[in-house]
């Protein structure tokens, strides 16, 4: 079911007035004589609309505090839809803005002084991928220069520097010669269509290396740069962990905490990765994406694969993060309760999906290499990976020290 009709249904009954007018801003989205400024004050908005509900009802005696939480979660996922509609038709990222957006609405704070409950008896840790087992600069930089270099051949002068105009490289976010990236670097946080309307936005909209009249324009440009397009050879020599994966997931084996990854990544690149990390899944879904896999794991070296619990990829059929959804699969898989589990992430998405699952902690990582971040909404800041056993112990310590 679309959103669209999802959410007429959901908002029918005597509050359907103070739901976010999905229709209305997907109108103003259409409108490409309507500017991402004017588009912003449409979402404020309703904006306002929302917090001004969720203020009044706080105290309203027929609308319970789980009802509440269930009506800024279901307006959440509107306003994130619609961002990604906009991007969707642009050919821009503004849902890279979003997340900053909405954690000043005060509804979304009352969402997460409301659902996130510290409970010191986890049971399971849901791990991001990249940047936060694996650096991202060894698997994405040089991808990302050889790529450009390619595309240089269809959009001539797309990697020339003019003083006073942006250049391709800070519009992606990349420092080509640290070989770092920006927190707010579509490759470090985007799926493959985020990283081609960005570069898509590049050309027509801000160094205007060609003149687009309409959306069959920028779909004409999106699929030549689909045709240039080559994914990442994930081999040995590009993997570089962000901490003693081994070291820490037999750390939460032995304390009896189940393991899980969920990626916005693909399947098979993430499957490839965890074979070079001799990391095998445990009754992997087969059923549950769009293409065919293969499951004959070969070690490369003499240990024994270590098995995680569950896998969900960005290609799997189910709602990406900040969606609650594929955190909330691997609950109901594992059988888990959302109260006893942790999200272990390096970016606002992340955390913010681990908040919308109603999960008891969120831990940011400063693995992702950024030159900046923001992970202010996490309910804990780490290095890395390396720093989640003091985490664990530190919790047992003060659980021992209240009782």
């Amino acid at each position: 079911m679309k959103f669209g009709e999802k959410i007429k249904k959901e908002s029918c009954g005597k509050y359907e007035d103070f739901y976010m007018d999905y229709a209305f801003l997907k109108d103003f989205v259409k409108d490409t004589c309507i500017g991402y400024t004017l588009f912003l004050e449409a979402v404020n908005v309703e904006f306002r609309k929302v917090n001004a509900f969720v203020q009044t009802m706080q105290t309203h005696p027929t609308f319970t505090k789980k009802q509440l939480l269930m009506y800024i979660l279901f307006n959440y996922i509107g306003f994130y839809k619609i961002f990604k509609k906009y991007d969707k038709i642009r050919s821009e990222n503004r849902k890279f803005c979003f997340f900053e957006i909405i954690s000043e609405q005060g509804f979304y704070k009352y969402y997460k002084q409301h659902t996130q409950k510290f409970n010191s008896d986890i049971r399971l840790v849901v791990f991001d991928k990249d940047g936060t087992l694996i650096d991202n600069t060894a698997m994405f930089g040089s991808w990302t220069v050889k790529l450009l270099e390619k595309l240089e051949n269809v959009f001539p002068s797309l990697l020339e520097e003019e003083p006073g105009k942006l250049s391709i490289w800070d519009h992606l976010g990349y420092e080509r010669e640290s070989n770092m990236f920006r927190a707010d670097s579509v490759i470090a946080r985007g799926t493959n269509d985020d990283i081609r309307n960005s570069i898509c936005d590049y050309i027509i909209n801000k160094r205007k290396l060609v003149i687009c009249k309409n959306n069959a324009d920028n779909k004409q440009i999106i699929n030549m740069i689909r045709q240039e397009w080559f994914d990442i050879e994930v081999s040995r020599e590009n993997i570089k962990e962000c901490g003693n994966i081994r070291a820490l997931f037999e750390f939460l084996k032995m304390k009896n905490i189940k393991i899980a990854i969920c990626t916005s990544d693909d399947r098979r690149p993430t499957e490839e990765t965890l074979r070079h990390l001799n990391i095998v899944v445990a009754d992997p879904p087969h059923d549950k994406c769009n293409y065919k896999m293969s499951y004959n794991h070969a070690a490369i070296n003499r240990r024994k694969p270590f098995m995680i619990d569950y896998l969900v990829c960005g290609n799997d059929m189910i709602p990406n993060k900040p969606s609650p959804e594929p955190l909330l699969t691997v609950c109901q898989k594992l059988k888990i309760a959302p109260s006893q589990s942790m999200m272990v992430g390096d970016t606002l998405a992340d955390v913010h999906a681990g908040i919308n699952a109603r999960f008891s902690r969120t831990v940011g990582v400063l693995s992702g290499n950024y030159l900046n971040t923001n992970l202010a909404d996490a309910t804990h800041i780490v290095n890395s990976i390396d720093n989640l056993p003091e985490l664990f112990l530190s919790m047992e310590h003060s659980v021992h020290k209240s009782n």
